[in-house]
């Protein structure tokens, strides 16, 4: 179980940083695995296949990692049971909807990246370290899995792929002096998300000029 040190006045907060983060992890799960079938219904390769593996698998990982240092905190961390409708066959995602989660996962690693580099005790530095080396191999697995989508895609699909990129902007932010506190106990505050928005623009916006 992962062990963190933190104020107390701060201690619920963080507990939330972190279960929510651990919940979101959980819930990612559910999310490759539709990835994962309908990569497989619509004949995906083999490798895409089993890198989107990979990618779940690190998200159970993530899940427990993340709510056992919120457990190390009190918090009870037994995850929300998700509601998820079997499909029968499998529907892929539509190209839109990866490319939603492409940005997503930039944005992550990212921001993982950032909050490493805000944390101030070892533990909570090194699981960043984890989670955001784990999170830059799922951008280039899921980047891949969108370019292999488009490649299939009619015109007006890559087009709406295109126009979602552009469309897509950081949001602004500030931060107060609590919120620089709790990002050195892995809470992340709205301007560090900012500031990781603004880093992943590039890709994004890269991404959606090869494409046009």
């Amino acid at each position: 179980m992962e062990r963190l040190q933190c104020p107390e006045p701060l201690r619920t907060r963080v507990i939330d940083a972190w279960t929510t983060r651990g919940r979101r992890a959980h819930g990612r799960i559910a999310t490759t695995a539709r990835f994962v079938l309908g990569a497989m219904a619509d004949g995906a390769p083999l490798e895409l296949v089993a890198d989107l593996g990979i990618v779940q698998l690190d998200h159970v990982h993530h899940a427990q990692r993340c709510l056992a240092l919120a457990a190390g905190l009190g918090a009870v961390h037994d995850p929300s049971p998700l509601s998820v409708v079997p499909a029968d066959p499998p529907s892929a995602a539509s190209p839109t909807e990866l490319a939603q989660s492409c940005i997503e996962a930039t944005v992550r690693a990212v921001a993982w990246m950032e909050a490493r580099d805000a944390a101030r005790q070892t533990d909570v530095r090194e699981l960043f370290d984890t989670l955001a080396s784990d999170a830059s191999r799922h951008v280039e697995v899921m980047w891949r899995l969108l370019r292999w989508t488009l490649g299939r895609a009619d015109t007006v699909a890559r087009a709406a792929v295109v126009d979602a990129l552009r469309a897509w902007g950081p949001s602004a932010a500030s931060a107060t002096p609590e919120e620089v506190e709790l990002a050195a106990f892995g809470a992340l505050s709205p301007r560090l998300r900012n500031r990781a928005e603004h880093r992943a623009l590039p890709i994004v916006q890269q991404a959606a000029d090869a494409w046009a």
